[in-house]
């Protein structure tokens, strides 16, 4: 379903929920492997941060933590997916911010890679205007959009991906496109 408005190939699925991180490898649309990592947007804040934003030591715990998880995965790293389709909340918010913050809107509703390391640098400043910044775009998410943005970076630079594709079809569109349409 995710992948059926955007016309990729081969790449990587990701969908960073609250409470866990999907990735879906793909080959000419075809799923090669699924995984499911216990790093969420939601849970790395509960576990990692203190106050209402992460500060700079709890960000590295959060990085840190997603990178042992994706080492777990034991996965071929030779292997580089450019292309990377992109579903769920965290992913639009992140797509959002960098709009707001960058006036950048990409074709396809892309996100450039360099744009989500931008968006991770604008939550180092002042914790007040980096809260205002949040609740002027994405208020329901003042609290999960930094772990989840440095859960989508540590994924980007694992798998080398280049763009990232934003789609707003899930798991329901898909099926119905197979099964019913």
């Amino acid at each position: 379903g995710a992948t059926k408005i955007i016309n990729i190939d081969d790449g990587i699925l990701v969908d960073i929920g609250g409470g866990s991180t999907e990735i879906v490898i793909f080959e000419n649309k075809e799923i090669v492997s699924a995984f499911s990592m216990p790093v969420g947007s939601l849970n790395m804040y509960k576990k990692y941060v203190k106050k209402l934003l992460p500060d700079k030591n709890e960000k590295k715990a959060i990085g840190k933590e997603v990178k042992k998880e994706l080492e777990k995965l034991n996965l071929n790293t030779e292997k580089k997916y450019q292309n990377m389709c992109g579903v769920g909340g965290t992913i639009r918010a992140t797509r959002k911010l960098s709009m707001e913050f960058f006036k950048n809107e990409k074709p396809n509703k892309e996100i450039d890679i360099e744009d989500i390391k931008c968006v991770i640098k604008e939550f180092e400043g002042e914790e007040k205007e980096t809260i205002d910044k949040i609740l002027q775009v994405i208020p329901e998410r003042i609290h999960t959009i930094i772990p989840g943005t440095i859960i989508l970076n540590i994924i980007t630079k694992y798998f080398d991906t280049q763009r990232i594709y934003v789609s707003s079809y899930g798991v329901r569109e898909g099926y119905l496109f197979k099964n019913v349409l």
